[in-house]
């Protein structure tokens, strides 16, 4: 598996510059079929809620999906690797398909059990639900964020819109841009998702050879790490701090934090630290979400949506519970120094599954505090909260068998977000104005014209580029002015 891992990795680094054209057209390719495949996940789903006939109806189902989905996949495979104008590289694609085709039906155990733990799930399974109605809309939102046109420019424009200039894409200036293929790290953190997105796929089929843990999915760990996660054998530290460079630092009893989302490679993850440094003017403190890979990103995501209720179907893995603790640990730092010093602002900053992240970190620390009056109100005096693109359903903590908003646990709670961002539209965009969601909807603020889900390609830090901008608090603390 390491050598055809390899040999992918050579493979998609060849293919990569022609990567608007090829993609594009593998989507397109995909809005066609869709429809039908959505239809028939859909009917799985309501067969296997029931334990008895869950591998009849995963077996049943994979065999009328098989047909539509090799076609998508043969199809898809040949127009990425095409592209490298190397027939040898496009036989091993295919050949690498068909083996992984192969061991799918042989190895369905695990993958039955991720099944079942999603549909099982009562929140997850009605957040399935819509995602298989609007299969249209989920590869819309894909294509929106490989396209370079969406990619936003450096600096917000007038009235948040993205202008283009003599043929060139608007956001060729924008040097946080994580799909910025002309430079090399983006292209080697795009081929290392490859990689993991296919050890994920491999360690699923293998623990399904296996058999299933007798604990459920919380057997099921995920730690898919590269060579490229270690430096002399050693792992990149769980935190890094983008310094500002040439200037002594503006309000120096201030803490700025951040913690990334899904499918971030080391790179993008300090790209996006620097991002908010540049634009604020602040000592950045990042804690660093290391990815396993889109595919386990989004299955782990599918376990911590909700916020009131115990989602123990899918468990987290080892990365993603690391940075839990080191966050919460960040926080407690930020808040209550060892030093006995006060802190003015904790300027806690997320994005994508981040928030999720934040929020469980969050739920933790008001649960520990809630018998302690005192650092109850001192979390409420010096914490601010800022969200991009949150996948969260609610925004809740319980307490003493009491729901509450985790926005009183803080002096201002703010979240941006695109309408068109499909993740977003799971979470705060979807539920903003549900009853009794923990979200204030005077404190969402959705972009004028945005598309895209990544921090640094989409996600605009400038009060123009949304509807009410002016109002947002986080704003005003752009070019190193004073945050409220």
């Amino acid at each position: 598996m390491t050598n055809i891992v390899g040999d992918l990795a050579v493979a998609g680094a060849k293919a990569l510059p022609n990567w608007p054209r090829t993609f594009s057209k593998a989507i397109y390719d995909a809005l066609s079929m869709a429809k039908n495949v959505g239809q028939k996940v859909k009917t799985t789903g309501l067969q296997v809620r029931d334990d008895g006939i869950i591998t009849t109806a995963i077996n049943t189902s994979s065999r009328a999906l098989s047909s539509r989905v090799a076609d998508a996949a043969l199809r898809f495979a040949t127009d990425v690797f095409a592209a490298a104008g190397d027939t040898a590289i496009v036989d091993l694609i295919l050949e690498v398909i068909g083996h992984s085709l192969e061991a799918l039906t042989q190895s369905l155990s695990a993958a039955a059990l991720i099944v079942r733990g999603i549909f099982t799930n009562d929140t997850n399974e009605t957040t399935l639900g819509f995602i298989l109605d609007h299969l249209s809309d989920l590869f819309q939102f894909i294509l929106d964020m490989i396209q370079p046109e969406n990619v936003i420019p450096r600096f917000a424009t007038a009235g948040g819109t993205i202008e283009k200039d003599g043929g060139e894409f608007p956001g060729r200036d924008n040097p946080y841009n994580e799909l910025d293929l002309r430079r090399d790290a983006n292209r080697h953190a795009v081929v290392y998702q490859v990689q993991r997105v296919l050890l994920t796929l491999a360690a699923i089929l293998k623990q399904g050879r296996e058999g299933v843990p007798s604990n459920g999915l919380e057997g099921l760990e995920m730690n898919i790490t590269l060579r490229s996660d270690f430096k002399d054998g050693a792992p990149p530290p769980p935190t890094h701090v983008s310094k500002l460079e040439g200037s002594s630092t503006y309000y120096p009893n201030e803490k700025w934090l951040f913690i990334n989302g899904i499918a971030n490679e080391l790179v993008w993850f300090r790209l996006s630290c620097d991002k908010i440094r540049d634009t604020f003017k602040r000592e950045v403190k990042g804690i660093y979400n290391r990815s396993d890979g889109i595919l386990w990103d989004l299955i782990e995501c599918a376990g911590e949506r909700s916020a009131a209720e115990t989602n123990a179907n899918i468990e987290r893995t080892r990365s993603s519970k690391a940075a839990q603790a080191i966050l919460e640990q960040e926080l407690r730092d930020a808040l209550w120094p060892a030093d006995g010093s006060v802190p003015d602002k904790v300027v806690m900053i997320a994005h994508s599954q981040g928030c999720m992240i934040l929020r469980l970190a969050l739920q933790t620390l008001v649960q520990e505090i809630s018998k302690d009056s005192n650092r109850t109100r001192e979390m409420r005096e010096r914490l601010r909260v800022f969200t991009f693109g949150n996948p969260s359903i609610d925004w809740r903590v319980v307490v003493d068998g009491t729901e509450d908003s985790l926005s009183n646990y803080a002096m201002i709670t703010e979240h941006f977000a695109h309408q068109t961002d499909f993740v977003a539209v799971l979470g705060v965009v979807g539920h903003r104005d549900d009853r009794d969601s923990g979200y204030d909807k005077d404190s969402v603020f959705y972009t004028k014209k945005g598309k895209g889900h990544l921090f640094g390609a989409h996600y605009p830090l400038g009060a123009d580029a949304y509807e009410n901008g002016m109002e947002a608090k986080l704003f005003e603390a752009v070019n190193g002015n004073e945050i409220a």
